[in-house]
């Protein structure tokens, strides 16, 4: 009897030591897959998703620097440092895009109104482009903020416009089908100084505080001509030149001729005439010698002589 008990007693205690060892070895196991699955680094998944709504959205890179900004006003691009380089947004219906670097920001505004471009620093505009249906314009400006420049072009022609420190045009270039035209205009916006061509001859123009024109000077395919005007913008002297004769005239206030010399082909003529036009006398030299002939209102001769 008591060897039989004795007999189980020692099979339950080596059962109890072969459950101890095997639940041992169940622990090691489990510790060692925690120790591989969990100490591991997470591995990279893939998500797909149909709208992704956000208020604002940061990209960073692998020093956690804010690099690109994405919020309600537009997008940001920063440099290394921090600084914004880049940004396009929306502003007062126009499209900003700047690039910026420290104490210097540009910016380049599309305007909705009109398909404008503008170019500026900062909020100082450098140069403007204006595009509509009837015209397309350029615009420079000056340091001083007053347009510098402009250059349009619409129907009539192209124009070229230059401006003064204090922001009035000076100067002017028309292309148009009349063809091509340079004037020079003084501080009160009168036209001063005009060159054009009129039928492809070369026509230079001078005109006084007034408007009024009192110098021309041309020069055509039958010759040149110089025009003096009073301050009417009457011709009172012309001097021409052509191919086979000088020639010089005086005119009154009413523009009718009152003297004239021609210089042609070895002779030269003296003519005066009264207010009404009519000659009254002349003098020629011709290889005879001179001549001198005295006309009554008629323009009958009453004394020639020889």
């Amino acid at each position: 009897m008591d060897s039989e008990w004795r007999s189980r007693i020692e099979r339950l205690e080596r059962q109890n030591r072969q459950l101890k060892w095997l639940a041992a070895g169940l622990a090691v196991i489990g510790l060692t897959s925690l120790g591989v699955h969990g100490c591991s680094p997470p591995q990279a998944t893939s998500t797909s998703v149909d709208a992704l709504t956000v208020k604002t959205l940061n990209i960073v890179d692998r020093s956690h620097r804010n690099r690109i900004a994405l919020d309600e006003s537009g997008v940001t691009l920063r440099d290394a440092s921090g600084v914004p380089r880049l940004r396009l947004s929306t502003e007062e219906g126009s499209v900003c895009f700047m690039q910026g670097k420290p104490g210097e920001d540009w910016a380049l505004r599309l305007q909705e109104d009109g398909g404008g471009l503008v170019f500026a620093s900062g909020s100082r505009e450098i140069a403007a482009v204006s595009i509509t249906q009837d015209a397309h314009q350029l615009r420079l400006m000056q340091p001083n903020l007053r347009v510098g420049a402009t250059l349009e072009s619409n129907a009539a022609g192209t124009v070229l416009r230059l401006y003064d420190p204090n922001g009035k045009p000076r100067a002017q270039i028309d292309v148009s089908e009349r063809g091509p035209s340079v004037a020079l205009v003084d501080t009160a916006g009168v036209s001063r100084l005009r060159m054009f061509l009129s039928s492809n001859d070369p026509v230079l123009s001078f005109t006084d505080a007034d408007g009024n024109r009192r110098i021309e000077l041309l020069l055509d395919r039958s010759g040149t001509g110089f025009t003096m005007a009073d301050a009417d913008g009457k011709p009172r002297a012309m001097f021409n030149v052509d191919e086979t004769a000088i020639g010089f005239g005086i005119a009154d206030e009413q523009g009718q001729p009152q003297a004239q010399l021609i210089v042609q082909q070895g002779e030269a003529i003296l003519s005066l005439r009264d207010r009404g036009g009519s000659l009254r006398a002349r003098l020629f030299v011709d290889d005879d010698g001179p001549h001198f002939v005295l006309y009554d209102d008629m323009g009958v001769p009453l004394v020639e002589e020889p």
